[in-house]
């Protein structure tokens, strides 16, 4: 098992998960926890890169960007890709470029193979542009009667944005859905992505 501490990187207030996670679980299955643990909806490409030395990408099509060695996150068990790692980045949603920057340490846990142990604030809404849009629309939203306010209402479309408080028990119920779906030997892949989307819509953060 593994202790994950995950930052989002530039936040214009702490958001962070700690995680216990099972290290035969794929990368892309670790990728869909992290997303479903800071509420972001697992529609968008997503990458780990180890320490400089390795990408593992959720993507497979085209040539990789960089000229570091390039593999596909379903190939890889957390073990195998981190063995002696202790710090990782994971990039979810390149247009948006939410990057997390991680901590990793072994440990010795019993339960479910994702636990999610602690966490501050929420995260940005997807595809709102990025933390720069993100910032622009918090500093919009502070003055109601402006347009700019009103047009990110109507964007949010009756979405909630709280950057705090933080509930776990939402985001708790929607991981142990995951390990319902891991513990069943249900794939977890695009064709669920709707499934977990419709969750998180529902979240009462």
């Amino acid at each position: 098992m593994y202790k994950l501490s995950i930052s989002l990187r530039g936040c214009p207030h702490p958001c962070t998960r700690e995680l216990i996670i099972d290290d035969s679980l794929s990368l892309n299955e670790l990728s869909w926890a992290i997303n479903l643990a800071f509420g972001w909806n697992c529609s968008h490409l997503n990458e780990f890169e180890i320490e400089g030395k390795a990408l593992y990408c959720n993507y497979t099509e085209g040539e990789s960007y960089t000229d570091l060695p390039f593999y596909n996150t379903e190939d890889f068990t957390v073990q195998e890709a981190f063995e002696g790692v202790e710090r990782l980045s994971y990039s979810y949603d390149f247009g948006d470029g939410w990057m997390h920057d991680i901590e990793l340490k072994r440990v010795k846990s019993k339960g479910n193979k994702i636990q999610l142990k602690s966490g501050i604030g929420n995260c940005p809404p997807d595809d709102c542009g990025g933390m720069y849009g993100y910032e622009e629309m918090l500093k919009e939203l502070k003055k109601p009667r402006s347009e700019e306010a009103m047009e990110w209402r109507v964007w949010l479309d009756g979405r909630p944005l709280h950057p705090t408080p933080w509930r776990k028990p939402a985001f708790e119920a929607t991981l142990n859905r995951m390990n319902y779906f891991l513990d069943a030997g249900i794939p977890i892949n695009d064709m669920t992505t709707p499934i977990f989307a419709a969750w998180l819509e529902f979240l009462d953060y």
